[in-house]
């Protein structure tokens, strides 16, 4: 966590590869991400956001 709020763009964007979007998709949602798409809702990756509403990226091995 850092101590200011976020007012811009990320800091860092991660572009995350993964063998199965899904089941990585649900994961990062267990353990506290949430959905982004008001990004991007184009059904070949998956945006999220971390608890501090930075966007990263779960991509599958065919666009990393």
């Amino acid at each position: 966590r850092v101590p200011e709020l976020k007012t811009l763009k990320n800091r860092l964007h991660l572009d995350v590869a993964v063998t199965d979007v899904a089941l990585a998709t649900a994961e990062a949602i267990a353990l506290g991400a949430s959905l982004a798409d008001d990004v991007y809702d184009g059904g070949r990756w998956q945006v999220l956001r971390d608890p501090e509403g930075n966007e990263f990226c779960l991509l599958p091995p065919e666009l990393s």
